[in-house]
């Protein structure tokens, strides 16, 4: 299938939430073998990128079996942006207090 065949496919918008249901299902052993920090961490991306990109990654067809490690990546990554958002709300209060 390529890209251009997409809007031809018929797709119900219970068959959407299932597909995406049984994928994230399919990484539940993957977060319970986590940290419990990593573990809620690994819950928030998941809820994120099922609301923001659900549609897309439920239509996405793969053809490797990386995902374990690039959901470890993308999870570290997101415990980094999560750490640099927090510094910067902190930096942002503390100069309000300073100089409101």
């Amino acid at each position: 299938m390529t890209l251009d065949q997409d809007a031809e496919r018929e797709r119900s918008p219970l068959a959407v939430s299932q597909r995406l249901k049984q994928e994230v299902d399919s990484w539940r052993p993957y977060a319970e073998a986590l940290r419990n920090e990593d573990r809620e961490v690994f819950r928030e991306m998941m809820n994120d990128v099922a609301r923001a990109y659900g549609e897309a990654v439920e239509l996405a067809e793969r053809g490797y079996d990386t995902e374990a490690v690039m959901m470890s990546i993308l999870l570290s990554q997101q415990k980094m942006i999560n750490s640099l958002s927090n510094l910067a709300r902190r930096i942002r209060e503390e100069k309000q207090t300073e100089h409101p």
